[in-house]
């Protein structure tokens, strides 16, 4: 009897104890939080191997990507994994979702480019110790510490045009207000038996051309060697006056002597597609022109952001042209025109042009009818152009009626016109400085001020748990007196879950947000956790909305693909 109950005794104590070591590892466990990826981009064809820095609980775990030609695995070692990128994958930024059985982390971007690709290696912080690399290459690097700053040393002939990029801030998230040089390299020797004495005298200098990041279009006057120097700040300003770094001061520097595309006009095309050229610097003197296929031809990505870029540059690009479709039949390129001497255009419409060689700005003159409200918006800045535009309503005598520069704290503007009477006005697109440049792009949309609606999600992630459904709470923004209901839906739901549609009414607080229950279809062990779209339409369907969500990066935009987790 005595054996007996030492025996139950370690039983029921080790019972104990695996009660108590799971416990603790349902304590430990937690969604993966990734802070930034490295290298952050990779060359299409190649299968690139990356360091995601972050927090994990748990190891391996799954990532998901929004992109086509765009395949990830995690690798033995925590935090490591790899990258596919199809040889054809289009030019672009993919996003990529690190999920596990707890929940899942924020969309991480990595950018697919089509040149060769190189990381950096330190010290190359003297003009005496550059790193070396080709005028045609993109480099992976990080201003790792305070006091860093990183030197390329770029071989170039007389009249060979360099284009110097950097993306850090604006589409990496990076936290560094980035400045680049472009110095000549000279090396002056005094003494036979003494070193030379390397000095590098700056030509050029840039700061804030695409946001926070620079970019500089380098033209040799002489062969020799120069340095591309790179160095910065916080980007959230403090009261130190040095050069800054840190683990996460990543970025992607392209330099090349190649062709790189900034653009395409027409930048907007109906959905029956049309011919595109391509707008850069080194590009063949003949152009470059691309056939853009009707949508229908296209494969649609059901989970790809509402307004992600039309990718298609050529192969050799250092670049990529954004193209999107527009909801109307006309979509124009901007021809030759001035205040004095404005272009006809019929509305609805959407104009794509280039403030190249124009200070004073494009015109534009259209009909309009007393009362019949318009929309002028103005894509510019928000496409990573450097420059800040400025909306300017006239009537056909040139009498100025409204005008607008910065909207809700965006530099890109928008006016809601209200034609005093009927007859003819114009619209004057220029730069806010008075400046003009190649890559002073934009798209222009003149169309009526309709009532519409936007929806957008109060978070990007959701847990559904065995003693809680996931409640997904959908913001309503009703635009110009909308008072329609609206039925607001999970438009994509991942197997085994179940989520009842809702309706927004014209009034009452619905009219401002709604809450979508997500609960199992059965059993909660059936269910899967994944992707989510919430989608808002009206009654009669003329009107389907996506809701969207920041991913938190500046020239980012929005994104539609949630995610739900399902926690047993």
């Amino acid at each position: 009897m005595r054996v007996f109950g030492l025996q139950k005794s370690i039983r029921l104590l080790l019972s104990g104890v695996v009660l108590l070591l799971a416990s603790a590892q349902t304590a430990l466990a937690a969604p993966p939080k990734v802070n930034h990826l490295f290298p952050a981009g990779g060359q299409r064809g190649q299968t690139v191997k990356v360091t995601a820095a972050g927090e994990f609980s748990t190891w391996p775990v799954e990532i998901w990507s929004d992109y086509p030609g765009v395949s990830v695995t995690a690798e033995a070692d925590k935090g490591k994994i790899a990258v596919q990128l199809d040889a054809d994958a289009p030019p672009g930024i993919a996003w990529l979702r690190f999920h596990n059985g707890e929940g899942a982390s924020t969309l991480q971007p990595f950018v697919i480019g089509t040149l060769d690709e190189v990381e950096e290696k330190e010290p190359n912080d003297a003009p005496s110790n550059p790193q070396q690399v080709a005028p045609r290459v993109v480099v992976n690097g990080r201003l790792q510490k305070g006091g860093d700053a990183d030197g390329y040393k770029v071989s170039l002939k007389q009249g060979e045009t360099l284009v110097a990029a950097l993306q850090a801030h604006t589409q990496l998230g990076s936290p560094v207000d980035s400045v680049m040089q472009i110095c000549e390299i000279v090396e002056r020797k005094s003494l036979p038996d003494v070193p030379a004495l390397v000095e590098a005298y700056m030509l050029q200098h840039d700061h804030d051309s695409c946001g926070l990041d620079p970019r500089l279009i380098f033209t040799a006057p002489r062969d020799g060697d120069y340095l591309v120097r790179i160095f910065g700040f916080p980007s959230e300003p403090n009261s130190s006056i040095a050069y800054s770094g840190a683990e996460s001061y990543i970025y992607r520097l392209t330099l090349t002597t190649g062709p790189y595309v900034i653009g395409a006009l027409p930048s907007a095309l109906p959905p029956e597609g049309g011919e595109i050229e391509f707008t850069g610097w080194n590009l063949p003197s003949e152009g470059l022109r691309a056939s853009i296929p009707a949508a229908a031809d296209l494969p649609e990505a059901n989970l790809a952001p509402p307004r992600r870029p039309f990718s298609a540059a050529p192969a050799e690009a250092g670049g990529f042209a954004a193209l999107v479709r527009t909801p109307y039949a006309v979509a124009i390129a901007a021809a030759a025109s001035s205040p004095q001497n404005p272009q006809p255009i019929t509305v609805p419409v959407t104009v794509t042009g280039q403030l190249r060689d124009n200070p004073d700005g494009q015109a534009f003159e259209f009909e309009a009818a007393k009362g019949k409200k318009l929309r002028l918006s103005v894509e510019a800045s928000s496409l990573g152009f450097p420059w800040d535009p400025k909306l300017v309503v006239t009537d056909a005598a040139g009498k100025l009626l409204t005008e607008a520069d910065d909207v809700k704290g965006a530099r890109d503007p928008e006016i809601v016109f209200n034609p005093p009477a009927d007859g003819k006005y114009r619209v004057i697109i220029r730069d806010l400085a008075e400046n003009a440049a190649l890559d002073f792009l934009y798209r222009l949309t003149v169309e009526p001020a309709e009532p519409d609606f936007v929806l957008t999600l109060a978070a990007d992630s959701f847990t559904l748990a065995a003693d809680k459904p996931a409640e997904v709470t959908v913001n309503v923004e009703r635009r110009e007196g909308f008072a329609e209901p609206i039925t607001v839906r999970i438009a994509s739901l991942p197997e085994g879950v179940t989520a009842e549609e809702v309706v927004s009414e014209p009034s009452g607080d619905s009219s401002k947000s709604v809450k979508l229950t997500i609960k199992p279809a059965g059993d909660l062990a059936a269910a899967k956790g994944g992707p989510i779209v919430v989608e808002g339409r009206t009654a009669d369907g003329n009107k389907v909305r996506r809701a969207t969500f920041s991913v938190g990066k500046p020239l980012a935009a929005e994104h539609s693909a949630a995610w739900l987790s399902v926690t047993r």
